[in-house]
């Protein structure tokens, strides 16, 4: 038996796949000064694709910063393209070019918000739900 997530997931993949129209790149600050405080800063380039697929150029601060904050861009990425009243936007090769963090106000939300406010920008996110057409292909 199957479960829930993993019919979804079927579901989402078996249906019409979007792939990107042009490449674009762009760089995102995610910053609040409330509380302790939060900090992100990446640079994200996109290109039309066959098929999803992630890489990372970026030179972060430490290795430790790399294990700890990048799973958190690709969540980031990932929850735009795989969630939302259209199907899915896989046909594009993500970069992860640069990557800034903050010893003490750098954390994994941060860059999760920071990804997902490049990857929104990527494929043209607006208030007009869905994706803008001119951006992605059907």
């Amino acid at each position: 038996m199957t479960s829930p997530i993993d019919r979804w997931y079927a579901r989402k993949l078996n249906g019409r796949l979007k792939r990107l129209k042009a490449p674009c790149r762009t760089t995102q600050e995610f910053v609040r000064h409330a509380g302790l405080g939060k900090y992100a800063k990446l640079t994200i380039s996109a290109e039309p694709a066959d098929s999803f697929s992630f890489c990372s150029d970026a030179a972060w601060a430490t290795e430790a910063d790399r294990e700890e904050f990048e799973p958190y861009v690709l969540d980031g990425i990932l929850d735009l393209l795989m969630v939302g009243p259209s199907d899915p936007i896989l046909g594009v090769r993500i970069v992860l070019e640069s990557a800034i963090t903050r010893p003490v106000e750098s954390n994994g939300a941060s860059f999760y918000l920071a990804a997902r406010a490049a990857t929104q920008e990527i494929i043209g996110i607006t208030k007009e739900w869905p994706h803008n057409s001119e951006l992605v292909n059907k």
